[in-house]
């Protein structure tokens, strides 16, 4: 009778519209403040409390005290994905209002779960404390690993890796362990105004295990056991995105050349790098599988172009040629991001010109060494959804071509996943045996399940580096998104106790340890690193068999505990709602 009567003052005092509009406008605020840029990371911890004000004062239904919520942070994601603006205008708006729902569905759930507590259920008992941190991971962790194969921006704990110590029981049980432990003290708010019945004491009970929590992990952090080394040279470009869609031949010409040049500068560098390391896609020309460039060397195929008002030729090799006569001369490996093809041709054509086809394209990372490319690849195999590919759209390509002439003018999503996960062998000096490398491309880096296959199987390392070429041009201006790139990068080093070289087109190129902290990054003379192109050399040091985490022997089990428990809620409070409207009906 206390709840009923609880729940009927609730309905006169709570918020309404406006206010819970007011706190998804105050969530998102708060979510912004706390990434990079400016950086007040200490406000992760108060991120979510707007959002328990919703679940636990609206006086409204909490689906439509949810909507609300959900409107409110849509200034928050229009502001920091406005660079997905420019690569797909249509698919802009859409994409913020999907990135919104989670709110929804977070608040609905949660909400409907404590809104139950007078009835004798197992989700009464819980209480905010609990349930609000379960139902943040679990929608969390499906909006960032598993819908539309993933998009993992703006991760509640993200920002905590300015202090490795609290992003530490990431190591045991991962990123979305730590978001849960962030939620905690929004969990323990919404006890405080809920006053039920032993509230305070599970709020504070709470509150001590997440203390707890943080200095048991803090203490079983991998010891640093940097033994081994391995001395890298990136080389940043700074093209726009654009690049893909239209690199004129005369343009490719000068690019190469300039790459040329910052390659042959880190090569000269006092500490000779073991590898140099190329952006994503920044090899023009088009063509760099060997068995590709041996069909156009076979055939004897030139490309026409005018330059300075006079018509030229060039092989159709001449860009590859190029990089592996480089390569041979300053006498260093490279790791270089370029298109990959299997089945590579070449079709004749009904005008005496030819076209070129193949059976697959892929996005990949080839290695030259001794003045050739090194025949095995690696493929990028999570593409990175509508940049890319549509998700779930790309099972019917009549229906994703009229979205790409809408969405996207100008892409051509025709990509294949790689299937593979190949380890490159790398010699150095500062290593006793070959040093092991990963080369994830791009968004990969930002999906932790993902990664932890790649550096780690059946418990044991397959990895003592991962090296990851990026095109941070997709973020046009706003070096917000650079840093909230590099940001999840660190993450994953230290998931997996791993240390990083990361090559962006851009920027933000940069060296990170296994413990997720930066020790070196941007270029030469430009620590900032936005938007120039340059070169940085450093020693990125491993651990010589370095401890395998926890996190990557067993995976997101954690996340997917939390979204167990938040779909059978979710699912549970569905079939109630139905089951009372009928009953009220009959």
């Amino acid at each position: 009778m206390a709840d009923a009567q609880s729940s009927a003052s609730h309905s006169r005092t709570g918020i309404g519209p406006l206010g819970a509009t007011l706190c998804g406008l105050a969530h998102g605020l708060l979510c912004y403040l706390s990434q990079p840029n400016p950086s007040l990371w200490s406000l992760s911890f108060a991120a979510v409390l707007p959002l328990v004000v919703v679940i636990t004062r609206s006086r409204n239904s909490m689906k439509s005290a949810a909507l609300f919520a959900a409107i409110g942070t849509l200034p928050y994601w229009f502001y920091t994905q406005r660079w997905v603006f420019e690569i797909t205008s249509a698919g802009f708006v859409p994409m913020c209002f999907l990135q919104a729902f989670w709110t929804w569905l977070f608040v609905w759930i949660a909400g409907s779960m404590l809104r139950e507590r007078s009835q004798p259920r197992w989700s009464a008992r819980l209480g905010p404390a609990i349930v609000v941190p379960i139902v943040w991971v679990g929608v969390e962790f499906l909006r960032s690993e598993i819908a539309f194969t993933g998009y993992s921006w703006g991760v509640l704990a993200y920002p905590l890796i300015a202090d490795v110590r609290l992003a530490s029981p990431a190591s045991l049980l991962g990123v979305y362990f730590v978001s849960f432990l962030v939620c905690v003290p929004a969990g323990a708010f919404g006890e405080w105004l809920s006053k039920h019945r032993g509230s305070r004491v599970r709020a504070l009970g709470m509150i001590a295990l997440a203390v707890v929590m943080w200095i048991v992990s803090a203490s079983m952090r991998p010891a640093d056991s940097r033994t081994q080394a391995i001395n890298v040279g990136i080389v940043q470009t700074n093209l726009p995105q654009n690049n893909k869609l239209s690199w004129s031949i005369e343009r490719s010409i000068d690019d190469l050349r300039r790459f040329l040049e910052l390659t042959a500068r880190v090569a000269s560098q006092e500490t000779k790098p073991d590898v140099i390391v190329w952006p994503e896609t920044m090899v023009p020309g088009g063509v760099f599988s060997p068995d590709a460039i041996a069909v156009l060397r076979r055939e004897q195929i030139v490309r026409h172009f005018e330059r300075e008002g006079k018509q030229d030729t060039l092989p159709a090799t001449w860009f590859a040629d190029q990089l592996m006569e480089a390569q041979q001369r300053i006498g260093v490996r490279m790791l270089v991001g370029a298109e990959g093809t299997d089945g590579f041709r070449v079709d004749a054509t009904q005008g005496g010109s030819v076209r070129f086809s193949w059976n697959k394209r892929f996005n990949s990372v080839f290695m030259l060494d001794e003045g050739s490319v090194v025949p095995i690849r690696y493929d990028k195999g999570r593409l990175t959804p509508f940049g890319e590919f549509f998700p779930y759209i790309e099972k019917w390509p009549w229906l994703q071509r009229q979205m790409l002439s809408v969405a996207a003018q100008g892409m051509s999503f025709n990509l294949s996943k790689g299937t593979s996960r190949e380890v490159f062998e790398i010699p150095a000096v500062g290593s006793s045996a070959p040093v092991r490398v990963v080369t994830p491309i791009c968004f990969e880096v930002t999906h932790a399940g993902f990664m932890r296959g790649l550096v780690a199987e059946n418990g044991k390392r397959r990895a003592d580096v991962i090296i990851s070429p990026t095109n941070d041009g997709w973020f046009g201006i706003s070096n917000e998104g650079r840093e909230h790139h590099l940001m999840m990068a660190r993450w994953r080093c230290l998931e997996l106790n791993t240390p990083m070289a990361r090559a962006a087109n851009t920027g933000v190129s940069a060296f990170i340890d296994a413990a997720g902290r930066v020790t070196a990054r941007g270029i030469d003379g430009n620590p900032q690193g936005h938007e120039v192109e340059g070169f940085l050399a450093s020693t990125l040091p491993f651990g010589d068999a370095a401890a395998v985490t926890l996190f990557a022997r067993v995976g997101n089990v954690f996340g997917w505990g939390c979204l167990a428990v938040t779909v059978g809620a979710g699912m549970g409070s569905m079939c109630r709602g139905r089951r009372g409207r009928a009953e009220g009906t009959g």
